[in-house]
């Protein structure tokens, strides 16, 4: 049965979210939605993941167009409070932070040098999704997301189902 159209972008990840994957997997590919009030798309594939911040504001804010990361380099996906995601910071490098706001941009770690995070935060102070990498830059990817619970499950089920370095 096919789903009612519905406009907007939350209609397109909707749509993709009830599409079955080419894998056999109940998780699909393809984008799955985007920040409220930021132009940032997350794309789940088989054997990478894809960052797209679209808009010349959003990617003046962010200091980023996006980023691609194969799975090989991603360690984990989890869900964390947004204060216990910013314990990690030590200084903003290039980007944006109104404080209850927005946090977007790349940061420092603390007691990492040269190492840095990406963040994507739009008002969003619940919970954050953290994309764990194996890399110094990022070394983390921090987004709000409406769709967080079910974009850490389809990255850490990718994960399950990699093949090993």
């Amino acid at each position: 049965m096919v789903p009612p159209q519905r406009s907007g972008r939350q209609s397109i990840a909707r749509r993709v979210a009830d599409r079955a994957s080419p894998t056999g997997l109940a998780v699909p590919s393809g984008t799955l939605g985007s920040l409220a009030g930021m132009a940032v798309t997350l794309l789940v594939h088989d054997d990478s993941i894809d960052l797209q911040i679209t808009g010349w504001f959003d990617r003046a804010m962010c200091l980023s167009s996006g980023l691609t990361l194969p799975l090989t380099e991603i360690t984990g996906a989890r869900l964390v409070g947004f204060d216990e995601a910013k314990a990690s910071i030590a200084l903003r490098v290039g980007g944006t932070w109104v404080p209850g706001l927005i946090a977007t941009g790349w940061y420092a770690v603390r007691g990492r040098r040269g190492a840095r995070e990406l963040w994507a935060v739009f008002r969003d102070r619940e919970q954050v999704l953290v994309i764990d990498t194996t890399l110094d830059r990022p070394c983390r990817i921090v987004l709000g997301h409406p769709d967080r619970e079910r974009l850490a499950w389809w990255i850490n089920e990718r994960l399950a189902g990699a093949p090993a370095a």
